[in-house]
């Protein structure tokens, strides 16, 4: 729902969705906030995930909070099948 600043994924595999790519199946909910910032969840409902890597077709610029690598773009969450199931959320500053 993007006039909400609202995305939400399931993925079976890995693949693009909604200006999302991820590595492997999850499910994506991703909420803009006025500011900049935005809260990306991750979860793992499979619990068999070590590493997902998540790319939005937005610019990030910065990890502000939460459990993840950002690099070049890209949010990698590690150990995500420790969650059992349960999401991860960070924090992201739009570039």
């Amino acid at each position: 729902m993007p006039a909400l600043g609202l995305t939400a994924a399931g993925f079976w595999n890995a693949g693009t969705a909604g200006g999302l790519t991820v590595s492997a199946p999850c499910a994506v909910l991703v909420r803009e906030h006025p500011g900049g910032t935005v809260t990306l969840t991750a979860a793992d409902p499979r619990r068999d995930l070590d590493e997902l890597a998540v790319t939005w077709d937005r610019p990030v610029a910065e990890l502000l909070d939460g459990d993840a690598l950002l690099a070049g773009g890209t949010l990698t969450f590690k150990r995500l099948a420790g969650q059992e199931g349960g999401s991860v959320t960070v924090t992201v500053r739009l570039g």
